[in-house]
């Protein structure tokens, strides 16, 4: 497989990012985790509307290179359906194999796994008030 051949995944989610934006302020069903600094080349802010223990859509503002960009848009598109507990099984790894992220360029995938972590942990500690 050549290597233009290879990207066409990751071309596809850069250049029509699924689930780019975000949802409503104070929305109590959505639950919201950042990681990363555009200071130091990559920021991930991502969100997760929450329907009891599934994921119902999920939503993500990311500045950075395009690998990061479109491993956000790939994970919105992985999380929605998943329940809290399946979402925390995602990882860096997953992620970067999915889209062949190289290697030098698996610094923005753990970031987006660091934003990930944050928000299910914030979805777990509000659980209580849907």
């Amino acid at each position: 497989m050549s290597a233009a051949a290879s990207n066409v995944l990751l071309e596809r989610y850069f250049f029509a990012p699924v689930g780019a934006g975000s949802f409503a302020a104070g929305s109590p069903s959505v639950a919201e985790g950042r990681a990363g600094s555009r200071k130091r080349g990559v920021a991930v802010q991502l969100q997760c509307q929450l329907q009891g223990q599934k994921i119902k859509a999920a939503r993500f503002l990311a500045w950075g290179c395009p690998h990061s960009i479109a491993a956000a848009s790939w994970l919105t598109e992985k999380l929605t359906g998943l329940s809290l507990d399946e979402a925390s099984g995602v990882g860096a790894m997953q992620i970067a194999a999915a889209l062949k992220v190289p290697a030098d360029r698996l610094g923005s995938i753990l970031v987006l796994e660091d934003a990930l972590a944050a928000c299910l942990e914030n979805a777990r500690s509000r659980r209580h008030v849907w």
